[in-house]
């Protein structure tokens, strides 16, 4: 250990000096470095989410309209035969219908002047439905109407929940005239399923809006209010036309919504429904916290390396000197200690190999002035008598 001459005790050791630039440097390195990691981890982290929820919308949209689709090109085969069908087939083709798809509550056909002729099990056979929107719309294109909601039905089947909605088309005779509306009345229990499935694989939410923001089906029953954002999101891609836009509350750390505006709207001409995808900030697998942890686990490893570099640099590089620093100490006491030689570096062999010249060039004239007190003081200059 290097011994403190009097008077240079106030002073840091060389040892003190570089452990304590060392000790702030990676204080300031820290500092510097933990914000930036952050930051990029939140970037990172709301792209991914971004991706995450653009997919998942994307996806459910493709998947709804398939399904949708199904019902849509089986409605219209149907009104194509009761163009030339009697009662008996109509019936017949309607209650075949209602056997083939669970997904349909009732089936009807109502003639030119709104009396439905013709319904699944015989169910509202002569009411009269010239009022509703369906038979309205649908005398003049095909139309799929919002949720309906359906008192007669819910008064013959009083467990039905949710109401229905109802997919219409013109029927047409050969010659271009309208003969009456075909309908299909889905049930939304069943879309609800469906869209409660879809969100139970993909890991989010999805809610279908009317243009006026109501809810038509969603995949969450305890879903309170939507967020502002969502009503912004809505505007914006009808006014921009764009089709799909993502945003989230405030900086989006707990749900980020994909708003699609024309959801269906090719699949079932119209309607005017939007599809709101709502991923909420646990619903990817919580792969950021491990992201985030492989982050400082890579960051502490990159640290400790560097502590390990720099303890072996000086031991390395300051040890020589410090042994050195020593040797040049006990010179200046007078003390006959010559340094170790030291390959080290160039500068410490340097060093090394002119401390022990001094103490060569001290050690000569001490060295003739002890010998000559050893043998009487001087030289002899000639033979005693």
């Amino acid at each position: 250990m290097t011994k403190t001459p009097n008077g240079f005790s106030r002073f840091p050791s060389i040892s003190t000096s570089y452990f304590g630039v060392l000790v702030l440097a990676l204080l300031l390195a820290m500092m510097a470095v933990v914000p930036a990691v952050k930051s990029s981890a939140n970037a990172f982290e709301f792209r991914l989410r971004q991706e995450l929820v653009t997919r998942s919308a994307e996806a459910a949209k493709l998947s709804f309209e398939r399904a949708l689709s199904r019902e849509w090109e089986s409605l219209n085969a149907v009104a194509g035969r009761m163009a030339q069908a009697d009662l008996d087939e109509a019936r017949s083709f309607l209650d075949a219908v209602g056997r083939a798809s669970n997904r349909i509550r009732w089936a009807g056909f109502a003639d030119s002047t709104g009396r439905i002729i013709a319904g699944t099990e015989r169910e509202r056979e002569g009411e009269n439905v010239a009022s509703r929107r369906w038979f309205r719309d649908g005398m003049l294109a095909p139309v799929a109407a919002a949720v309906a909601d359906q008192d007669a039905l819910r008064v013959r089947a009083p467990n039905e929940e949710g109401g229905v909605i109802n997919l219409s088309v013109p029927v047409r005779t050969g010659t271009g005239l309208t003969k009456g509306v075909m309908v299909y009345s889905l049930k939304v229990g069943w879309m609800r399923d469906y869209l409660t499935e879809t969100a139970e694989r993909m890991g989010a939410d999805f809610h279908v809006l009317n243009a006026d923001g109501s809810v038509v089906v969603s995949s969450n029953p305890e879903m309170s209010d939507l967020p502002p954002v969502v009503r912004r999101l809505m505007d914006g891609a009808r006014a921009g036309g764009q089709q799909l836009q993502v945003a989230g509350e405030g900086n989006a750390t707990q749900a980020l919504y994909a708003v699609q505006s024309g959801f269906v709207g090719d699949t079932l001409p119209g309607t005017d429904w939007t599809l709101v995808t709502e991923m909420d900030r646990g619903d990817y697998g919580g792969a950021m916290p491990n992201l985030e942890r492989s982050i400082w686990v890579i960051l502490g490893v990159a640290a400790l390396t560097v502590v390990a570099a720099l303890l072996l640099h000086f031991n390395f590089i300051f040890r020589p000197f410090l042994r050195l620093i020593d040797s040049a100490a006990a010179l200046s006491r007078g003390e006959t200690e010559y340094p170790a030689p030291d390959r080290t570096s160039r500068e410490s062999a340097a060093l090394a190999d002119a401390l022990s010249r001094i103490q060569t060039e001290i050690q000569t004239p001490w060295n003739l002035r002890k010998r000559n007190r050893d043998t009487g003081g001087g030289p002899r200059t000639g033979m005693s008598g």
